[in-house]
């Protein structure tokens, strides 16, 4: 059975396509965090404001996870990540042209649609090309590219940010949003299996013999996944995309092209963390690599308002980046422990809980730090990750986990 990280001989350059467009939209996503206290300062915000702008991304994508799931079942995934492309693109052009607060809130909300059909498409193309012994590898590839592309966009913000302001950022972002675009185009075929009115060609689950479970055995299951789910996106969004610039910036003094640097660098520990976890989590099972990672992101969270020189604020990014190479461990639990695995609904569902930590993390950490400081937000943040420690690691969850029987055959991870 051939390797499913590698693209079949046949379709390598739709299979590059895929990655190059969800490389392209998360580095045009990738360009706020270092922008977030420059444009603190030129519309005159206080903290808290700044952290709507970081909200508003995730609350939109919260409002359109459910329906994004359904509808990518309906139009095709391929289709759907089309559909993301043009709202991130059109989002951040007017984000280059809001004249304030609201305008921008809007703009970013724009944006948080688009990459609900672009995440929730992209991660169901690959759960289904993946096999059972290979998830989390598989997955790892649209995570690297992914982080890669938010390293690029993180780099890309900081620099043009401190040549072109925050406006001329928007706009020099807009163009690998379009080349992403075309990128998604070029995977699309008048033949392709989910360019049916149905939506996309899903292969059955595993079957499980019994009864269904109960809805508290379902719960049971699904909570210590979700919990963490959360938990790394209330740390992704508030800690890391929100308090660490903003502490840059206000406690360290740092300029827009530094702290665009050092978010790089965070990006970077966990584009190096993502070379090995996937091999770990088929290894040893996903908890092995989710319970260090949710240890790791409590500490980072206390440590950064320690920080007192840009050395240590640059290993304490290094120490928050490195626990998101578990971001896919979740959602493989959940894939492989839910009866019926991961449809395009349940993702949906996911994706719900993700983008409920996108909002909670950069507005009630902000909140806090308004409110009591930078020491409260981070504390505030490690108790989250604490919280989803402690539930993961509970030895009676624990003695569920399993892995998945059936192998699949391997596909072209674009679907087609």
């Amino acid at each position: 059975m051939p390797d499913p990280l590698q693209p079949s001989p046949g379709r390598p350059r739709r299979f590059l396509a895929f990655l190059g467009a969800i490389f392209c939209e998360a580095l045009t996503v990738g360009v706020v965090p270092p922008l977030l206290p420059v444009i603190q300062g030129g519309l005159l915000l206080s903290t808290t404001q700044a952290g709507l702008i970081a909200g508003a991304f995730g609350f939109a994508r919260l409002c359109c996870d459910l329906p994004a799931g359904y509808l990518a079942d309906r139009i095709g995934h391929r289709r759907a990540l089309l559909l993301g492309v043009v709202a991130i693109l059109a989002g951040t052009l007017l984000s280059a042209v809001a004249q304030g607060l609201p305008s921008l809130l809007v703009a970013r909300g724009l944006v948080g649609v688009g990459h609900a059909f672009v995440s929730i498409g992209s991660l169901s193309l690959l759960f289904q090309a993946a096999p059972a012994g290979a998830r989390g590898r598989t997955t790892n590839w649209l995570e690297m590219t992914a982080i890669g592309g938010f390293t690029a966009g993180s780099l890309l913000g900081g620099l043009a940010g401190a040549a072109l302001g925050w406006r001329g950022a928007f706009l020099a972002a807009a163009g690998p949003s379009l080349l992403g675009g075309i990128l998604v185009v070029a995977t699309l075929s008048p033949g392709d299996r989910d360019a049916r009115p149905g939506g996309a060609v899903t292969r059955p689950e595993p079957s499980r013999s019994g009864p269904p479970p109960s809805l508290t055995r379902m719960l049971a299951l699904g909570f210590p996944p979700f919990l963490a789910t959360f938990s790394l996106a209330t740390g992704w969004a508030g800690t890391l995309s929100t308090l660490f610039p903003l502490y840059g910036a206000r406690a360290l003094g740092l300029p827009a092209d530094a702290i665009g640097q050092a978010v790089s660098l965070s990006l970077l520990a966990d584009i190096l963390c993502l070379i090995f976890t996937g091999w770990a989590a088929d290894r040893f099972g996903r908890r092995a690599v989710l319970l260090p990672a949710l240890g790791c992101l409590a500490v980072g969270s206390v440590l950064l308002p320690q920080t007192r020189g840009q050395l240590a604020y640059l290993l304490v990014g290094l120490l928050l980046g490195a626990p998101f190479a578990a971001w896919m461990m979740p959602p493989l639990l959940l894939g492989e422990r839910l009866p019926g695995g991961l449809s395009g609904r349940r993702l949906g569902w996911y994706r719900f809980v993700v983008d409920a930590g996108f909002v909670a993390g950069p507005v009630g950490l902000t909140a806090i730090a308004d409110a009591a400081g930078f020491g409260a937000a981070g504390l505030a943040g490690a108790l989250v990750a604490g919280a989803s420690l402690l539930a993961a690691a509970a030895p009676r969850w624990g003695q569920g986990q399993r892995r998945e029987a059936l192998v699949r055959e391997p596909t072209d991870p674009t679907g087609g």
